[in-house]
């Protein structure tokens, strides 16, 4: 089996950037966050 998930969140919490304090300074940061997800299984 083969899943594929595509989501869009808001807020950045999970993703940010390297250097946060700059990024926050620039105003740099989306408002939202975009995720996707790939799964494999197998089963015998």
């Amino acid at each position: 089996m083969l899943r594929l998930e595509l989501h869009r969140v808001g807020g950045n919490r999970f993703a940010l950037p390297d250097d946060l304090v700059q990024a926050l300074a620039r105003g740099d940061l989306e408002p939202t966050t975009d995720l996707v997800q790939v799964g494999v299984q197998f089963s015998f």
